[in-house]
């Protein structure tokens, strides 16, 4: 990658894993005592709930930064995987573990969204001429009794 200080990234990169590694030396799940009332019990799955998805996001974030290393060792750090062009150094300051160049990144996002159009993704806005599958479903069934009462 011209012009990137890679070193610097694999400083970053190290020094997450350390932290991570630091941080979850000694972790165990909580244990909470089941004691108290219906309000203190939710409470206590409501934290366990969340400890517990930080733990899933960090992780998945872990292995991102260790892609991350793989890619710096075999000197591919910077280089979009899909196209091959450069990644900015600007993408990659704001999203060091960035594996696609930011054309490639809207490309597959868009790619998703069409995908989660057809399949009546709930993010989308019927405003915009996208029906739910399950509305389709429901307008389908009324008329099939519309035909039926008409008939």
């Amino acid at each position: 990658m011209k012009g990137v200080d890679v070193e610097k990234f694999k400083t970053y990169f190290a020094s997450v894993l350390e932290d991570f590694e630091k941080e979850n030396k000694h972790w165990e799940q909580p244990s909470f005592d089941s004691k108290g009332d219906d309000v203190d019990l939710y409470n206590e799955e409501k934290e366990r709930s969340i400890g517990l998805k930080l733990k899933k996001r960090n992780v998945y974030y872990i292995k991102k930064v260790r892609s991350a290393l793989q890619r710096i060792e075999q000197g591919q750090y910077g280089e979009c995987a899909e196209c091959g062009d450069d990644i900015s150094e600007q993408r990659l300051i704001a999203r060091p573990t960035a594996h696609l160049c930011i054309r490639c990144k809207e490309e597959e996002e868009n790619g998703e969204k069409h995908l989660a159009g057809r399949a009546g993704h709930p993010s989308l806005k019927k405003e915009k001429g996208i029906i739910n599958i399950k509305d389709f479903q429901i307008m389908k069934t009324d008329r099939e009794e519309l035909k039926t009462v008409n008939e």
